[in-house]
């Protein structure tokens, strides 16, 4: 979870939203916690991290380095999709509970 929050920390209102949907309701104070220590720990390092990373190795190595964390991001996401249910988990479930039939509310 922290190597998911040092990742994602460009992106964290997406994640937070995204992890509470796929996780089960009771770990939503839990999941929450984790990403905000995760997300202002990442916020800290990355620029260290990618000032170092330009010092060394130029500028063109911080362009690369943070195209192998988005697409690093994209095959963990792509595996919680699939690990979590084909997919579609979170968002399909609240399309669906939204839609309901007019024929099945009582009348009043």
């Amino acid at each position: 979870m922290l190597a998911s929050g040092l990742l994602m920390a460009g992106m964290f209102a997406v994640a937070l939203i995204y992890a509470n949907r796929l996780l089960p309701a009771e770990h939503t104070e839990r999941t929450t916690s984790l990403l905000i220590a995760s997300g202002g720990l990442g916020g800290s390092l990355l620029p260290l991290l990618v000032g170092r990373t330009m010092d060394v190795f130029g500028a063109a190595s911080a362009v690369w380095s943070f195209a192998a964390a988005m697409a690093l991001m994209l095959a963990l996401l792509v595996a919680a999709s699939f690990a979590a249910g084909g997919g579609t988990h979170g968002v399909a479930h609240a399309d669906r509970r939204a839609a309901v039939p007019s024929d099945t509310v009582a009348a009043e």
